[in-house]
């Protein structure tokens, strides 16, 4: 029974997470970097 609840709760916060990925690409964010070229020193965008 132990093993379902934390399977359950893994597949829930995988779900979150891909959710929370695929917003921040509709909005234009890069999943990578964010867009901060100050932090990745521009290298993110071609």
């Amino acid at each position: 029974m132990g093993t379902l609840i934390v399977l359950a709760a893994l597949v829930g916060i995988v779900a979150l997470v891909v959710r929370n990925m695929v917003r921040s690409r509709k909005n234009g964010n890069s999943v990578h970097c964010g867009g901060d070229c100050r932090h990745c020193g521009g290298s993110c965008h071609s």
